[in-house]
């Protein structure tokens, strides 16, 4: 970066401190939002966006593209929290039924035959079984 660029950038970063207090109550940590805010300025600046700009425009525009972009980051961010609670609930309910199962029969059932004990396809089971990590220590693979 140029002398030029980088006075540029420095009094643009020292002008937007305020965008990221909108966004401290969030999941996301303090210094990204500030990391966030220093990309966006760099990019605004290495693509010529301010040139021909009064001050003010530059800063709405740069708050406008800050929000924007963290806003798509904590969205990001709950879809993730929604898949990861709907992996924990189907890792769960495969551990609970193959408890179940051990207790009724006195044996660890084959992925097989907890998946008719379930009602769902083996499929089912074993992707379940890969998405714990192989965490379902009650489920008898000796025999697949």
């Amino acid at each position: 970066m140029d002398k030029i660029k980088e006075d540029i950038f420095n009094t643009l970063y020292e002008k937007t401190v305020s965008f990221t207090e909108a966004f401290k109550s969030s999941d996301i940590p303090e210094e990204d939002l500030h990391q966030e805010r220093a990309l966006i300025i760099i990019e605004y600046i290495n693509d010529d966006k301010h040139a021909g700009k009064e001050h003010e425009e530059i800063i709405d525009e740069l708050k406008t593209l800050f929000t924007e972009r963290v806003s798509a980051m904590m969205e990001e961010d709950r879809t993730q929290a929604d898949v990861s609670e709907k992996v924990l609930k189907r890792v769960n309910k495969v551990n609970d039924a193959a408890l179940r199962y051990k207790e009724e029969f006195y044996i660890k059932p084959t992925p097989k035959e907890l998946a008719e004990y379930m009602g769902v396809t083996e499929n089912y089971i074993l992707d379940t079984v890969q998405m714990s990590g192989y965490e379902i220590s009650d489920i008898d693979f000796s025999m697949n």
